[in-house]
């Protein structure tokens, strides 16, 4: 384009210079770092993941539960950095949707049965050692602890059987953990101890913060084998 603009004698005002010029050192500069963070990488589509069930317990502040979920892992991607020394870094990037009963009761207020999905990112490590941050999102019914009585327009005074809400129920939790099957197949998979951050709405027309420690175990269903998608990357620096 800048020939053509010499054949034909096109004068470039000084702003499309300028704006050619910074574009032009951009490209310089981008090849040879690109070159030198080479990320390639191949997908391997058929690796297969045994389907996993957790449970695990709640602790005070005020609230005692439970909650049970399954779970499979739906993506993995392996990734491996060469750093300046010579040595290997491996870290693997989990991905993991499960599905998750669960029920806390507070004490002098309610029972609450939940059910919530929940998109687990896990950062892992060849020793087992693990990190994670799971968002998740669901609907719950309270039961309230204490009778409740309500009176109809003929001044009748009825006890009602199952008082208490619905709510919509949204959170994260994030945690650590040592799986136990890297090396060797075995029971339990993995244990790992969270806090847990639950929203609720509504609560009184606000939202409820139900702040809480899990400590909880994994078991493989080797059964229940399913594939998922793999990736392997390797960095080098």
């Amino acid at each position: 384009m800048f020939s053509m603009a010499g054949i034909y004698g096109i004068k470039k005002n000084d702003d499309t210079m300028a704006r050619f010029s910074v574009l032009f050192l951009v490209l310089i500069g981008w090849f040879p770092v690109s070159s030198w963070a080479q990320v390639p990488s191949d997908t391997l589509r058929h690796p297969t993941a045994p389907v996993f069930l957790q449970a695990s317990l709640y602790f005070p502040l005020q609230l005692v539960g439970a909650q049970l979920s399954i779970g499979r892992l739906v993506a993995q991607t392996e990734r491996h950095t060469i750093e300046k020394t010579g040595s290997e870094r491996v870290v693997f990037k989990d991905r993991i949707v499960c599905i998750t009963p669960g029920f806390y009761r507070q004490k002098y207020l309610h029972t609450n049965l939940f059910l919530s999905v929940e998109y687990a990112f896990v950062r892992r490590h060849p020793s087992g050692m693990f990190t994670q941050f799971v968002p998740f999102a669901g609907v719950s019914r309270t039961f309230l602890t204490d009778a409740v009585y309500t009176v109809d327009a003929n001044g009748m005074v009825q006890k009602e059987a199952s008082a208490g809400d619905w709510r919509a129920m949204a959170g994260f939790s994030v945690g650590l953990g040592r799986r136990f099957d890297t090396h060797k197949a075995g029971l339990p998979g993995a244990i790992y101890l969270t806090v847990n951050v639950p929203f609720f709405y509504p609560n009184f027309r606000s939202v409820a913060i139900k702040p809480t420690v899990q400590l909880g175990v994994a078991f493989n269903l080797n059964r229940l084998s399913h594939s998922y998608a793999n990736t392997l990357k390797t960095i080098h620096r």
